[in-house]
């Protein structure tokens, strides 16, 4: 794997991570 996969990896991630708290928020 190269670094930029990396990095696109674990930018998909972080982006994973906040839209949980996004939905999470959405909820009553």
């Amino acid at each position: 794997m190269t670094a930029s996969q990396q990095t696109i990896m674990v930018e998909a991630g972080g982006e994973g991570q906040r839209l949980d708290r996004w939905l999470a928020e959405q909820l009553p």
